[in-house]
């Protein structure tokens, strides 16, 4: 027989229940967590949980209530409404940070010049 432990609270928005659906290699977790009107995707990591709403860009009127599952990419399908009120699925594919687009860049010109030089 299998032993299992609790390792974390996930947490909430406020309302009573919150349910994981998947988690990745990285322990990102998505799931939904329930409020008193409402049902939000989430994505919970390092001991914080964030609504997929607030974190996607470009929403035009699409609203993410349940998140389904996550890649070791950090990519979310998640299911919700389009902008006709009409049940939906969604990819989202995380967008890197600024500073991690300049470090990028800064070790890519680093290699050409390092090139250059032999």
């Amino acid at each position: 027989m299998r032993t299992y432990f609790r390792d974390a609270i996930l947490g909430g928005f406020g309302g009573e229940h919150s349910f994981a659906q998947d988690v990745n290699n990285a322990g990102q977790i998505v799931g939904n967590a329930y409020t008193a009107d409402s049902v939000h995707a989430f994505v919970w990591e390092e001991g914080e949980m964030y609504d997929l709403n607030d974190l996607a860009v470009d929403l035009c009127g699409r609203t993410l209530m349940y998140g389904m599952g996550i890649n070791d990419a950090g990519q979310i399908v998640v299911t919700g409404w389009n902008a006709q009120g009409e049940g939906a699925a969604f990819l989202l594919t995380p967008i890197p940070e600024p500073a991690t687009l300049a470090l990028v860049a800064l070790g890519a010109l680093g290699l050409l010049l390092r090139r250059r030089k032999k």
